[in-house]
């Protein structure tokens, strides 16, 4: 890769591999020093650089021989697995080895050395008694063996040991000695777990009492429970204290752990997040005697602190009760930890042993507890501004004392203090009521006025054109005692309103996936008769103008009749428009007109009004919509003043409410003149006359 030319050169390199082991000439004892021997390799190679080539260079490998290990040595194996050893880096010779377990035994001969062939294995005993088997070694021939010790087997006194005397494939001898450290691993324990169910304050029959037996059972020991050399080194494994953990302690605040006999409280109150409740096993219902066949000796009378003591029995016929009305599952870990121990039952420290000497287990349990409906009460209890009497239940109607319009837009009606608790919890007194949110409240209130206005802390709801109106209680209102609860009527509303409220309530649970409870009701009737008030109209006129004699198709002709047109057709219209603030169609309106001119006459809607007393008209029930027609006195153009006034009546089908009537408006009706027709203009076509005598043109 290099070029001289332009100055560019590198640092080549070549790599030697070895495929196969290669045979040194010289064999013999490893532990001789002048057996490792070096076999020396020389490679040559020229360059060839455009078109030169240089002088052979050489570089040499030199490769030593590997040898078998020929010194003692300690391995480590954890618990449960196996191992491979490596005796040699080549092949066994022919691929056997010789295997001496636990020293001389002269009954083996060979000094106790038996030769494994590959693939063959040999048992390896216990240090302390060769008659005890921990463990099986294994042959492999590439210049490895396997030790695989007996499942749950460990030592962490003393260390099974072999020897070995080898060769290898050049002839390399070697022999040496392995101490196996068995190292303990604690196996995990088993939780077994249940899923208690239960029905919130059981169905509404044991308010703040409900229980459900928990369904635990103890934690099964792990499964190393067998001395596997009798001797120091190996014990059974032990469980430490069984902890229960709320974990959602926080949100069932008020839950307690009873006995079997559902009276007996076992430990606190749960009230915080992960609250936690340490259980030991002892022998005997209400002492201390630690039951060791299943604790380790570190767990005591004292230790761990807060522990409480039951026999296996109490701790798997544990119950557990939910706070009243708190539907919310109850979730439980349990946690236990398997300990290796040593012969006196101490679990082996970690420092010195390792981690694994110990082995934690935890589950995660629900208890279930299905929502239920709670009982509501909804009635009148206090009887101000009417009277409270019964319809279906005693106090479940009011009827408000008589009102007049516009009353219950200014003060609307406080409904809040005139009923029991607005959430339905009045039977609680509010104090033991389910108000964690679960509950979903809705009030409809029917029979009332469109527009009237709900309001319930701070919702607020308006009744449509079928007089309903309908409040879904918020997250705040649904976890309110009593809530803000008013009706405010239509401003113009007069009439009589028979009203229903209903409160519907149904707990919908707290937790994901629950299903929803039946849905209850409670129902409150009320009456009231809100008076008509007559709103002052409004006039509203306008200068009228008209021909003289309009009205009088006659009128200015030769025979200048005074005839007045059918219907008064032609005639002036006047301009007069009524009106108020009436928004419920309740109120119609009167009008007055004065200072009529003699001979002038007025129609309504075609027809003529009567003067009474004369100059002076009254029309009841005026619709502006209607003619309105002034016909002028006979060939008269004089301009009018006209005086005009009004009277609301405003009657909702009870009671009829009459206006005073307002002050008068004056309305300016120009009658503009018009020449009649002339008389005489008719000649005799034939005169006669004297001469010198006077002619009379008629």
């Amino acid at each position: 890769d290099s070029d001289i030319a332009s100055g560019t050169t590198t640092k080549d390199s070549y790599t030697y591999t070895q495929y196969k082991n290669i045979d040194h000439p010289i064999a013999g004892d490893a532990a001789v020093s002048t057996n490792d021997d070096d076999l020396t390799f020389e490679f040559g190679f020229k360059i060839t650089d455009q078109g030169q080539t240089s002088n052979t260079v050489s570089f040499k490998v030199k490769v030593n021989d590997s040898l078998p290990i020929n010194v003692d040595r300690a391995v480590e194996v954890n618990e449960d697995n196996s191992l491979n050893i490596v005796i040699s880096p080549e092949s066994f010779k022919d691929g056997e080895i010789d295997i001496r377990v636990n020293g001389y035994d002269a009954g083996n001969g060979n000094d106790g050395y038996i030769t494994l062939t590959n693939g063959q294995s040999i048992r390896i005993t216990d240090p302390n008694d060769d008659s005890i088997e921990i463990g099986t070694l294994s042959n492999n021939g590439d210049g490895t063996v396997t030790f695989t010790p007996d499942e749950d087997y460990s030592n962490y006194a003393a260390k099974p040991w072999f020897e070995y005397a080898v060769s290898d494939f050049d002839g390399d001898t070697a022999a040496g000695k392995v101490n196996i450290d068995v190292k303990p691993v604690a196996d995990a324990p088993t939780i077994t777990i249940s899923t208690p169910i239960m029905t919130e304050d059981a169905g509404n029959t044991t308010e703040g009492t409900a229980q459900v037996a928990l369904g635990l059972t103890r934690p099964a020991l792990s499964k190393d429970q067998t001395d596997k050399n009798g001797v120091t080194g190996d014990s059974p494994e032990r469980n430490g204290e069984i902890t229960l953990t709320f974990t959602n302690g926080n949100s069932v605040t008020g839950a307690k752990i009873f006995k079997e006999d559902g009276i007996t409280q076992v430990g606190n109150e749960i009230t915080t997040v992960n609250q936690t409740l340490k259980i030991v096993i002892v022998t005997v219902s209400g002492g201390t005697d630690v039951d060791y066949t299943y604790h380790h000796a570190d767990i005591t009378a004292s230790n761990p602190s807060d522990a409480i003591y039951l026999t296996k029995d109490e701790y798997e016929a544990l119950k557990i009760q939910h706070a009243e009305d708190n539907d919310t599952d109850i979730r439980i870990n349990i946690k236990v930890t398997s300990y290796e121990v040593d012969d006196s039952n101490t679990p082996l420290d970690i420092a010195t042993y390792g981690s694994q000497v110990e082995n934690e287990t935890t589950a995660n349990m629900t208890v279930k507890i299905h929502p239920s409906t709670d009982d509501i009460s909804l009635i009148w209890d206090t009887a101000i501004g009417g009277i409270i009497s019964q319809t279906t239940i005693v106090d479940d109607t009011f009827t408000f004392t008589t009102v007049d319009e516009g009353d219950l837009f200014a003060t609307p009606i406080d409904l809040k203090s005139l009923l029991t608790k607005t959430s339905g919890t009045e039977t609680f007194d509010g104090t033991k009521a389910d108000l964690d949110g679960s509950e979903k409240r809705t009030y409809t209130i029917t029979g009332i006025p469109e527009g009237t206005i709900i309001t319930l802390g701070g919702q607020a709801a308006v009744a449509n054109a079928s007089g309903e109106a309908i409040i879904v209680f918020n997250n705040t209102n649904n976890q309110a005692a009593d809530p803000e609860f008013t009706m405010k009527l239509p401003e113009q509303y007069s009439g009589e309103v028979t009203g229903k409220i209903t409160l519907s309530v149904q707990d919908q649970g707290v937790d994901s996936g629950d299903t929803a409870s039946d849905t209850k009701t409670a129902e409150v009737y009320f009456n009231v008769i809100v008076n008509p008030i007559a709103d002052i109209a409004t006039i509203q006129v306008k200068q009228s103008v008209g021909f003289e004699d309009a009205g009088r198709d006659g009128g200015n002709t030769i025979g200048k009749s005074d005839v007045i047109n059918a219907n008064g057709t032609g005639g002036i219209p006047l301009n007069i428009k009524v009106s108020s603030d009436d928004k419920d169609c309740s109120e119609t309106f009167n009008v007055k007109i004065e200072d009529i001119p003699v001979n002038a006459v007025i129609y309504y809607d075609g027809v003529v009004v009567n003067q009474l007393p004369a100059g002076t008209i009254t029309i009841e029930d005026f619709d502006n919509a209607k003619s309105l027609i002034f016909i002028p006195p006979h060939n008269d153009d004089s301009d009018y003043i006209l005086k005009v006034s009004s009277q609301t009546v405003d009657n909702n089908g009870l009671t009829i409410d009459t206006s005073a009537w307002s002050s008068t408006k004056d309305i300016e009706v120009i009658v503009k003149n018009v020449a009649d027709a002339p008389v005489g203009t008719d000649l005799n076509a034939n005169i006669n006359v004297n001469e010198d005598n006077q002619l009379n043109l008629q």
